[in-house]
């Protein structure tokens, strides 16, 4: 039991590791880009942040699929372009069960986040190939947006994602962090 719990924790830290490693590549780039970063607490006492002209704001809080408060890692805003972009990061180096939570990302992304373009940024090799391609393939239909799609998106809302209004055509990027980066440069600079 006690080297279960060892290689949990060792996951855990590898996760946290990870993530610190696409944090250290995009904060620095968007801040030398004339960005401004903060966290959401930061913007729940000086409102004002919002309306900044280049902000990007960490911990940005949603209400989940599941009805509980949950974080993405970054909404960028950036009012010249009219951008308001959410980026939830997943990365996985090696084998391991992220590539599980998937579908709930893609729930989230459909029902939960408010914005009007997502960014799912997927990063690292240890995703299962079937479950980058069932993702792939849900952004992209998502993406076609036909009215049958939505329709049934529409009947399954109160079953999949109960209380939650945000279920309208968006833009949705399947990224890895090059193609973020060049995103980013054309896009959001």
């Amino acid at each position: 039991m006690s080297n279960y719990i060892d290689e949990e924790l060792k996951q855990g830290a590898k996760a946290n590791l990870n993530g610190k490693i696409i944090e250290q590549t995009i904060l620095p780039q968007l801040t030398l880009s004339g960005y401004t970063v903060y966290k959401y607490s930061d913007t729940v006492k000086n409102p004002e942040i919002m309306n900044e002209k280049k902000v990007v704001i960490t911990n940005m809080p949603f209400k989940s699929v599941y009805g509980h408060r949950g974080k993405t890692e970054y909404l960028i805003i950036n009012t010249a372009r009219g951008k308001r972009i959410r980026v939830e990061s997943k990365h996985q180096a090696s084998a391991g069960s992220v590539d599980e939570k998937f579908c709930n990302l893609f729930l989230n992304t459909v029902y939960a986040y408010p914005e009007d373009e997502i960014i799912l940024l997927i990063q690292g090799e240890g995703f299962k190939v079937q479950a980058k391609e069932w993702l792939r393939n849900a952004v992209d239909e998502f993406n076609k947006a036909s009215s049958e799609y939505m329709e049934a998106l529409a009947t399954l809302q109160p079953m999949l994602a109960p209380g939650n209004t945000y279920l309208k055509p968006k833009k949705v990027h399947m990224f890895d962090l090059s193609e973020f980066i060049n995103y980013f440069f054309k896009e959001l600079n």
